[in-house]
Order: structure tokens, then C-alpha cells, then sequence
């Protein structure tokens, strides 16, 4: 449990909420949960700031695009109708695959995407079908999430996801079982001519390939390969570097082949 927490806050609205997240000599921790609960919660946190009460778990459809509030629980994004209907329910697909329901009730979208090395489909699948995050700092701006980063004294609203074209999605992942957290995972999205493929598991961050043009044998081989040849897989103990950089390969074939 935190030992030095001495203040708790829950504002009502963003502009208090982005001037309690300033960087500031007391160490402030926005409460947002992840699917992997740390061992210590927020073990130097001397405040402690709640955003419930500012609306960011809604979800939203228009004619062309999604809107996934920020703190949206994970099992809200799978119990999301346009979501299901989405790329062949891809993110929901991958939220089941973050955790178990009791934590999937509790997680939310932004602790999810903020965990580094928690389960990765769902930033994958996020990735490949070219979700963009809308940033709430000293201005509002949205940038695509392959070139997000969360920066201090910044909030995310949302997460904006394309449906036109309609995608058409594809998860492939190895892991010593299929409760465990994925040792390498790929997801494809095709929308139109056009092929994102993201990767975890075979670099520091996320591999992510856009293709164009037909979905032919020749340019899946090409993209496999060439997502092999970008890899930077480490040793642990779950996996070797050459496993995870060959699973790249074959996990992307396969995700891929699962939207031609």
C-alpha cells in the first residue's frame, strides 16, 4: 500500500485536473489502473489525483470514426457494440486477452496503453487500426498513437479509431499457454489498400508496418521478412533472441493471412 500519500484529489473538471498534474515538487500519481497490478501502487505518490468524475469513460460512434474515452474500462471497450462490429471485433479480442474480468472491470484504456510491459494486444490492435489519441496539455491536439508518448502534465481524453473503410483484422500470439501474457503477438488491419501490421515482443517498443496495395503472396513474404530484419528481440526467461525474432515472422504471416 502507498506509505506517503497525504493528499487525495477528484476534480470536477479538466482545467483543475491539468493544474494538479503539473510537475511540481510534490510527486503527484494519476489513479489509473493497468492489467498487471504493481506490487507497490504508486509507491512515491504524495497526492494522488481520481478522474472519474470528468466523463472520460465515454464511448461514442460517429458515421466515419469510434470514440474510446481514456478511462474507459477495458470490459466496456469489449461489451461495445460498434466495437464487436469493428474489424471482426479485433479490440475486443484483444482486451480479453489483457485480463481476467474481475481486473478487465477495473483496468482502463489509458492504464493499459501507460503499462510498459504489460500485455500488448491491446496497443496493437490499436496500432493497426490507426487509432489516434486526443492530448489535453496547454493546448488540445491529436496525434496518432504510434507517435504518442505520455508527458508530464498531459492528459489523454480519448482514442479516435477509424471505421471507413471497414478494416478487417487478424491477432496471432505464442505463449507457454494461452492465459499467459504473449511472448510475441502480431496484429493485422486492412482497410482498403492499405495494411497495418504491429508487433510486441521482438523490440523495446512496438513494430508497426504500413503496407499498400494488394494483399498478394509475394508482399505478405515481403512484410514478414522485412519485420524480421527490424527486430531487436533481447534474451529472457520466457525466450530466446532468435525465437522471438522468428515468431515475428510467423506470427505476421498469419495475422496478415487472416485479412487477405
Amino acid at each position: 500500500m502507498p506509505t506517503h500519500l497525504r493528499a487525495y484529489h477528484r476534480p470536477s473538471n479538466l482545467a483543475e485536473t491539468l493544474a494538479l498534474i503539473q510537475p511540481r515538487a510534490e510527486v503527484v500519481a494519476v489513479a489509473q489502473l493497468g492489467p498487471r497490478v504493481p506490487v507497490g501502487l504508486y509507491p512515491r505518490a504524495e497526492a494522488l489525483v481520481d478522474l472519474r468524475a470528468l466523463g472520460l469513460d465515454r464511448l461514442a460512434e460517429t458515421e466515419t470514426e469510434l470514440h474510446l474515452g481514456a478511462q474507459a474500462t477495458l470490459q466496456a471497450l469489449i461489451d461495445f457494440p460498434p466495437l464487436r462490429a469493428l474489424a471482426g471485433g479485433l479490440l475486443p479480442r484483444a482486451a480479453r486477452l489483457a485480463a481476467h474480468p474481475g481486473l478487465r472491470n477495473l483496468a482502463t484504456l489509458a492504464g493499459a496503453l501507460a503499462s510498459p510491459d504489460g500485455p500488448p494486444e491491446v496497443r496493437l490492435a490499436l496500432l493497426a487500426l490507426g487509432a489516434s489519441v486526443v492530448v489535453q496539455g496547454a493546448e488540445r491536439r491529436r496525434v496518432p498513437l504510434a507517435d504518442c508518448r505520455p508527458a508530464p502534465g498531459e492528459l489523454w481524453l480519448e482514442l479516435i479509431v477509424p471505421k471507413t473503410p471497414p478494416p478487417r483484422g487478424g491477432l496471432s500470439r505464442v505463449a507457454r499457454t494461452p492465459q499467459d501474457q504473449a511472448i510475441v503477438a502480431a496484429v493485422a488491419a486492412a482497410a482498403g489498400d492499405t495494411l497495418r501490421v504491429a508487433v510486441a515482443g521482438a523490440s523495446p517498443e512496438p513494430l508497426l508496418m504500413t503496407v499498400a496495395g494488394p494483399l498478394d503472396e509475394a508482399r505478405l513474404e515481403a512484410t514478414a521478412r522485412a519485420l524480421m530484419a527490424a527486430a531487436q528481440p533481447g534474451d529472457d526467461y520466457r525466450a530466446s533472441a532468435d525465437y522471438r525474432r522468428a515468431m515475428t515472422g510467423v506470427l505476421a504471416r498469419r495475422a496478415m493471412e487472416a485479412v487477405r
